[in-house]
């Protein structure tokens, strides 16, 4: 996910960065079995995933292999005191193609109407959505193709404290459910929608242990306790109330995945 922010940077960093915040002190010894398992996956003469499920060209499984494998186990579990929960969770494979699903479904159109049901920056063939949250309570939808427009409002957030312009004309709401109707926007409109985010602290149990919890919106800003090996949620920079920007150039597909 890292790579695809930026696909020129250097991947040892984060391989070690991952390795240190995932495995605590069995960092080490599950990088060398990475490092292991890609050398001799790199001694094949063909391609994994030209191999034919009906065919066996997995030569590298071999008794070296599995002795190499179960020593590099065995010294990660020690390091971890014998607790072979000591790793932190993480998505299973199943969770990229959830992060597909979630950016493919930001924003949707059909027969000329546009619903953002995510308030979440992204690029898109009808319009382009760029949003202020965390930081304000702040969205901006460019139209690039005229449309019937509707914002998905976040929860916290009273239809009566939603405001809209069009164009930086005041713009009265309609509702349907939880979405917010603007109604006509011309190509090259501006809609632009505004509403309070503020800070809640809860006390949670996760998995037996209490946690403090800041959200701002939706987001988690601040967790304590953060964590030993990898500190999570350590995001002070989304509890300013002005949003940072930077330019970039956008991507637009062409057609989205049947995933």
């Amino acid at each position: 996910m890292k790579l695809t922010q930026n696909p020129d940077q250097d991947l040892e960093p984060l391989l070690d960065l991952f390795f240190v915040g995932y495995y605590g002190p069995a960092a080490k010894p599950m990088r060398a079995y990475l490092d292991y398992l890609e050398r001799r996956q790199g001694e094949l003469t063909v391609s994994l995933a030209a191999v034919p499920d009906t065919e066996w060209y997995r030569h590298h499984l071999d008794l070296d292999f599995f002795l190499e494998a179960d020593r590099l186990f065995t010294e990660a579990l020690t390091a971890c005191g014998g607790d072979a929960n000591a790793h932190s969770g993480c998505c299973a494979g199943n969770g990229s193609r959830t992060i597909y699903y979630v950016w493919e479904n930001i924003l949707c159109s059909k027969d000329g109407k546009l619903k953002v049901n995510l308030l979440l920056n992204r690029a898109s063939p009808w319009a382009d959505v760029d949003s202020s949250i965390p930081y304000e309570g702040r969205v901006e939808v460019k139209i690039k193709q005229a449309c019937e427009l509707s914002v998905r409002i976040p929860e916290w957030v009273q239809p009566e404290q939603a405001k809209c312009q069009v164009n930086g004309t005041e713009r009265s709401l309609s509702w349907d459910g939880r979405y917010a109707v603007v109604g006509k926007v011309q190509p090259n409109g501006v809609a632009t929608l505004t509403f309070p985010i503020f800070e809640r602290t809860d006390k949670v149990q996760i998995q037996g242990k209490e946690y403090t919890l800041i959200r701002k919106g939706n987001d988690v800003v601040h967790i304590d306790p953060p964590g030993k090996y990898c500190p999570l949620y350590q995001r002070e920079k989304y509890r300013e109330n002005q949003a940072r920007t930077r330019k970039v150039e956008r991507f637009v597909a062409q057609q989205q995945l049947d995933w």
